[in-house]
């Protein structure tokens, strides 16, 4: 571990072993069925946080005791960083080292330090085993630790608390971004779909709009005939006197019809046909890291299924809410049996549909076709009569235009959130090799000497802990 070559006047550098020893006090859980229990799967990466506990009265076996103010270090898999200061007493997992609290050191201050990114690298680095890494305390010793007085590591903890709150304030304020840009999302789908999107486009185009041969011919269904309670569980409030409404399967191919496809994929082949399953069919995306390839041979009987590009894809089984279009890349794709295709009438505008599918109120519509019985998933019977918005093709195009503007915007408002998430990390991460370092508290350390403040220098401070260590615990 690299270390600034001067540290501060009154630091010194001692081992972690010269400062700590694991706890070695053992207990059985049924002798104290009601203490609070903490697992590795309690303790957030990264955090120095506690997520939760259990009892002991759901452990087996003999588990190692700790007490409020004490350390607790996740010494399996030490990459995830686990490591915390609870505030009650307990017993903790065997893959947990128990560092006692002293007087003469700030537990807090060596927490922090623990969580730096070099020690977790040090003891990841010096960890054995390959399916489940650990590292000994006696490895773990070596680590060389920074040690200012300790009038300088309760300023130090004071510090990083205070910077850190700052973070995780901007945080949560970065975390609530996705949701809204999620509901923005589905307000912009919501109002491509009934018209709003395009009220003022349209009045300026009713020229344009006059060509409606292909409405004309459409087969329209008389929706007023449906109570809502015997087919119609929900079917759109209101739309354009220009547009006309109809069922899926009405905007279908005529030689193709909505489908799913192969009902058991085989082994995995390298040389295969790719086929997409529901993992790899995301909301108005298709993931394409992932895809498996089945065997010709199946592929082949299942020919009905083969992608030529410009369908919509909609999951039926497994991940539902998936709904995108086939990129002309992906032709000579096939799909598995937890994919339906819709291969929409030559000039229809497959993106806009692919939005009114992927909308609130169709996705409402597919739930409650199968509300009230087993759900295993989307019927295609239902799909096929799911009820769509149909503009004219003008209005189709002019509405995927605008949808895909405000939805590029969304996009690049994500990449900027996730810029700044990496960024605070970061942050988080010079703040901590600051401090170890001596450079955040210096100046505060020097204006303490000047004014007399206590200041034990660390020398002093080691022979305490040393003396302190020869104590029976």
């Amino acid at each position: 571990m690299q270390q600034k070559s001067e540290l501060p006047e009154g630091w010194g550098l001692v081992s972690l072993g010269e400062l700590v020893t694991p706890s070695k006090e053992k207990i059985e859980p049924s002798e104290n069925p009601t203490l609070k229990y903490i697992g590795l799967e309690h303790i957030e990466s990264h955090k120095c946080q506690i997520n939760g506990y259990g009892v002991a009265g759901d452990i087996k076996s003999t588990k190692t005791v700790f007490s409020r103010g004490d350390i607790l270090y996740g010494k399996l898999r030490p990459y995830l960083n686990k490591v915390c200061i609870p505030d009650f007493e307990g017993i903790c997992s065997t893959d947990i080292l128990v560092f006692k609290a002293t007087p003469n050191l700030d537990n807090r201050y060596l927490m922090r330090f623990l969580s730096t990114p070099e020690v977790v690298d040090y003891a990841n680095n010096n960890s054995s085993g390959v399916q489940l890494p650990r590292v000994n305390f006696q490895k773990l010793s070596n680590c060389t630790v920074p040690l200012p007085p300790l009038a300088e590591q309760h300023r130090i903890v004071s510090a990083i608390e205070a910077l850190f709150a700052r973070l995780d304030a901007t945080n949560e304020k970065l975390d609530r971004v996705p949701g809204i840009l999620k509901k923005f999302r589905q307000s912009v789908l919501a109002a491509a779909c009934d018209g709003r999107l395009t009220e003022a486009w349209r009045e300026e185009n009713k020229q344009k709009l006059g060509c409606t041969d292909f409405l004309n011919i459409l087969p329209i269904e008389n929706f007023d005939a449906y109570a809502p309670s015997d087919y119609d569980p929900i079917i759109p409030q209101s739309i354009p006197e220009e547009w006309k409404l109809s069922r899926c399967h009405n905007l279908c191919d005529n030689n193709r019809a909505v489908t799913y496809g192969v009902i058991k994929l085989g082994q995995p082949v390298e040389d295969g046909i790719p086929t997409l399953r529901s993992s790899d069919v995301r909301w108005l995306k298709i993931d394409k890291n992932h895809v498996k390839c089945i065997s010709p041979e199946i592929a082949s009987n299942y020919s009905r299924t083969f992608l030529k590009g410009g369908e919509i894809l909609v999951t039926v089984r497994g991940t539902l809410g998936g709904v995108a279009v086939v990129p002309q890349d992906m032709a000579g794709f096939n799909i598995s049996r937890e994919v339906a295709v819709i291969p929409l009438i030559s000039g229809l505008n497959s993106h806009f549909f692919s939005y009114t599918i992927a909308s609130k109120w169709s996705q409402n519509w597919l739930s409650e076709m199968t509300k009230g019985v087993a759900y295993t998933g989307i019927n295609i019977k239902d799909l096929k009569n799911l009820p769509l918005p149909v503009p004219p093709l003008p209005e189709q195009h002019e509405i995927v235009k605008r949808v895909d503007a405000l939805f590029a915007f969304t996009d690049s408002i994500e990449a900027k959130v996730a810029a700044a998430r990496e960024k605070t990390e970061k942050l988080r991460q010079s703040i901590l090799a600051k401090v170890f370092s001596g450079e955040l508290v210096e100046i505060e350390a020097e204006i303490a000497r000047r004014e007399g403040r206590d200041y034990e220098t660390a020398k002093v401070l080691i022979e305490k802990i040393k003396a302190g260590k020869g104590k029976k615990e």
